[in-house]
């Protein structure tokens, strides 16, 4: 029988709160781009919810249907249309925000991490491979950008869907 002598590392426990705090401690140059630009989501999926409404008070003038009613009928689509292309605006300039956002988070950390790593001692650099720690910065900051990527074009906007819609059906239902 053979025994396992060596020591089990303890890795310590993963602290959501703790990870967004130093996450946004991080990004300190970038905060108030990132709070324009989630209000700025906000917005842009407030508007969204614009068309399917208009659609419903189209099919509802549709299935009670009358001939003097068509002038509202082509005005409700003329709306829907409209109101379809101010939101696909909105969202080309946030698209055009968060590609900003991240370019600019993305010179500040790297600049920031490689800075750090230019002053350390000539000893460091002699004793380490520093190489591979550039390739692990890199990649890091591309995780982190990736992260921010999926949040500002995925999470962020269905949170918002959810607490919207969610919103208006209670309003409706009542």
């Amino acid at each position: 029988m053979v025994q396992n002598n060596q020591k089990k590392i303890k890795y310590p426990m993963f602290d959501p709160k703790d990870f967004w705090l130093k996450l946004w401690k991080l990004l300190a140059p970038s905060q108030k781009p990132i709070k324009r630009l989630l209000f700025s989501i906000m917005l842009a999926e407030i508007l969204r919810l614009g068309g399917p409404y208009i659609l419903k008070i189209i099919i509802d003038t549709i299935t009670n249907f009358q001939a003097d009613k068509i002038s509202l009928l082509l005005w409700l689509v003329f709306s829907m249309f409209f109101v379809n292309q101010v939101v696909s605006f909105v969202n080309s300039l946030n698209d055009k925000r968060i590609f900003r956002t991240n370019g600019e988070i993305h010179e500040y950390l790297s600049n920031n991490a490689y800075r750090k790593m230019l002053f350390l001692g000539l000893g460091y650099h002699e004793k380490e491979n520093t190489g591979n720690k550039v390739i692990r910065v890199s990649k890091g900051v591309d995780r982190i950008l990736d992260l921010l990527g999926y949040l500002f074009w995925e999470v962020i906007p269905t949170i918002w869907q959810i607490i919207f819609t969610t919103a208006v059906l209670f309003v409706v239902d009542w």
